[in-house]
C-alpha cells in the first residue's frame, strides 16, 4: 500500500469507519438478547450497507484490472 496514501486524513477516516463496523459486528454477535435469526438479519443489513458503500471502489478496482490486462496484451 502506498505510504503517502495511508498518511492522509481521508485514509484515516476510512480506517475509523471500518473500525466502527468491526465494533458493530462484535456488538451484534455478542448480544445475548438477540436470537440467531435476528443476528443474521442485523449482519445481513450491515453487509448490504458495506457493499453499497464499497461499490464505487470495487468498480474502479475492476476497471484498473481491465486496463492492466489490456496493457499486458
Amino acid at each position: 500500500m502506498d505510504f503517502e496514501t495511508t498518511q492522509t486524513k481521508r485514509f484515516a477516516q476510512h480506517v475509523k469507519c471500518c473500525e466502527w463496523y468491526y465494533d458493530e459486528i462484535e456488538k451484534i454477535t455478542n448480544d445475548a438478547f438477540l436470537t440467531d435469526d435476528k443476528k443474521l438479519d442485523e449482519l445481513n443489513e450491515l453487509e448490504n450497507r458495506i457493499l453499497t458503500l464499497s461499490a464505487p471502489f470495487l468498480a474502479v478496482a475492476n476497471i484498473i484490472k481491465i486496463k492492466m490486462e489490456q496493457l499486458k496484451e
